[in-house]
């Protein structure tokens, strides 16, 4: 093993340690994920969507949500990796050590209904202001 996939797996095991799941003190479940270059990466789950650098080729890249075809494992706090599979919607038990991994989701953007009703509204007066002047 190289001394740099050492200092990775250190660092995300400190990170993940840090980060704890609900409160409840347990080390957060960690993605690990390949770069297009074929590096393997290990990211905390709660990561998902932000940017970083793979550390082998430096090309940018994002981390990827639980369900992302590069996502090869999700690694449990007790070491064990798992397959998305077995986690359907990004929760499950942990084969190992029948711990609960629940990842959340990160975040997505909505239009607010407001919006949504203008965006239909307007165009419906529009039409009918046009439908009035063409028939005067």
């Amino acid at each position: 093993m190289k001394n740099s996939q050492i200092h990775n797996e250190d660092m995300a095991a400190a990170l993940a340690a840090a980060i704890s799941l609900k409160g409840e003190g347990e080390p957060a479940p960690m993605l690990k994920f390949s770069c297009k270059c074929g590096k393997h990466i290990i990211a905390p789950a709660a990561a998902a969507g932000r940017k970083g650098y793979c550390p082998k080729c430096k090309s940018g890249l994002t981390v990827p949500p639980v369900r992302a075809a590069n996502v090869l494992a999700i690694r449990c706090s007790c070491g064990r990796d798992i397959s998305p599979e077995f986690l359907p919607e990004g929760r499950g038990f942990c084969p190992a050590c029948l711990r609960e991994i629940a990842i959340e989701s990160p975040p997505t953007r909505t239009a607010s209904p407001l919006l949504l009703s203008l965006l239909i509204t307007i165009p419906v007066i529009i039409a009918i202001f046009v439908i009035y002047i063409l028939a005067s």
